[in-house]
Parts: structure tokens; sequence; C-alpha cells
């Protein structure tokens, strides 16, 4: 049991980290300790997505990759579908990548 406290201990520190990078709360002043470590945590992760683009460009994505557009672009085609995980536009043939795909992706290239 002693080392589930430490690491129950650990986690919400460094989730009262993050909630103040956030500007969820002030340095003085932690997250309310009557939240569960699965409220603080989901609140973080809406937070992060608000902050995200719904989608990102492929040039975007691969620039953050530092992969060619080809080579992101054949993953995208054979992993995910299209209106599904990314979109085409009418002009140009511009592709954008849906924010969940992209997450996708810059995990599999993450080094």
């Amino acid at each position: 049991m002693g080392a589930d406290i430490v690491i129950a201990e650990r986690l919400d520190r460094r989730l009262n980290k993050m909630a103040e990078m956030l500007c969820l709360v002030s340095p003085e002043r932690e997250i309310s300790e009557e939240l569960s470590t699965e409220l603080k945590a989901d609140s973080i992760i809406d937070m992060l997505h608000m902050m995200l683009p719904e989608e990102f460009s492929l040039a975007e994505i691969a620039d953050v990759c530092k992969k060619n557009k080809k080579t992101i672009h054949n993953y995208l085609v054979s992993n995910f579908l299209e209106g599904d995980g990314y979109r085409l536009t009418d002009k140009g043939g511009k592709i954008y990548v849906a924010r969940d795909a992209a997450l996708s992706i810059r995990r599999h290239y993450a080094k």
C-alpha cells in the first residue's frame, strides 16, 4: 500500500503543476482537495483540447515531425479514412488532418 500512496501523491503533484502551467490554478493555491485525480486529469485534458486547433495542415504535421510531406501523406492514407481522420479541400487539394489523427501521427514519429 505504501507504494500506491507514493504514486498517488506524485501524480497529484504533477497534476497540480500542469494545472498551474495552464493557469487553471494560481501558484499559491492547489486544485481543490475534494476533486478526484480523474477529475483533475480530465480538466487538464479539456484545457489542452481547447488550446489545440481542431485540424492541422499536412505541411504543419510534416514540419513538427521533421518528415517529408509524402511520408506523412502515405501514413495518413494507409491508417485513416478520408472524412474521419483527414479531409481534402475543394481548391488545390490541400489536406487537413483532424486533431486526433495528427496527435497519433506525432506519437508514431516521435523520437
